[in-house]
């Protein structure tokens, strides 16, 4: 039996019997045949996991609108809603087709960002723009202005209420959106910056008493803005650490 003789035998699926005998003789004294052996002999390496897809958007929307309303289920919870409850029926239907219309949008263009080369149906600067500076127009569109006696309390409150709640969503979002492929981080952090922003600015259109347009314009739209500044730079900064 020479070397030859033992690749053959290994071909063949290393048979029993008097060929076998005569291969392990030879592997015994060849150190060349030794090392093929111990190549073979040890266990073949797990296969790597393949990286989990994007979500279907049935999930994504799932996940933004369950979010959305846990958030401002909470801040209701308390707070009560007696911004919601001084609002006309216009007013009402104008801001719920607002937020529900930007708020599909922004899903659809999450969920795109989670897709390989995903095509965006609307520039995401757009939808971004929705909430920065389409929020303060419309409140100042439907809403009074404020009487000259009146007096601004309540605006650093309402920021910080608005904030706590846009971080808690986007925080979730972030953490849903790590799923299957990451690109453009910079883009998706502002884009889910605006989804926490916008969720934010309803929830405090419906606990904040003061519904003055120059209290909803600045400090309600305020909370959008920041959002949507606030994930951009964490996109960004996400970028940066996965770069080096």
């Amino acid at each position: 039996m020479n070397c030859d003789g033992v690749n053959e035998w290994l071909s063949d699926g290393a048979p029993h019997g008097a060929a076998g005998e005569a291969a392990r003789e030879h592997i015994a004294g060849c150190r060349q045949c030794q090392e093929l052996w111990e190549i073979l002999a040890q266990p073949l390496p797990e296969p790597e996991k393949a990286r989990p897809g994007p979500p279907p958007l049935w999930e994504a929307g799932a996940g933004v609108a369950g979010t959305a309303a846990a958030a401002i289920g909470l801040a209701i919870a308390i707070r009560g809603g007696p911004g919601w409850a001084a609002l006309g029926a216009e007013e009402r239907l104008a801001l719920s087709a607002y937020a529900l219309l930007l708020l599909g949008l922004l899903t659809v263009s999450l969920w795109r960002f989670r897709r390989p080369a995903g095509i965006q149906p609307i520039a995401p600067g757009w939808l971004l723009g929705g909430v920065w500076v389409g929020y303060p127009l419309l409140a100042g569109a439907l809403f009074s202005s404020r009487p000259v006696e009146g007096i601004e309390e309540n605006g650093w409150i309402c920021l910080s209420i608005g904030l706590s709640v846009a971080l808690g969503t986007g925080g979730v979002l972030w953490g849903l959106a790590q799923r299957g492929f990451r690109a453009e981080r910079v883009w998706l952090g502002a884009v889910i910056g605006a989804v926490g922003g916008l969720v934010g600015v309803m929830a405090l259109q419906v606990i904040c008493p003061d519904q003055h347009a120059e209290h909803v314009a600045v400090w309600h739209g305020l909370t959008g803005s920041v959002s949507v500044a606030a994930g951009a730079v964490t996109g960004w900064l996400a970028w940066r650490r996965a770069a080096c």
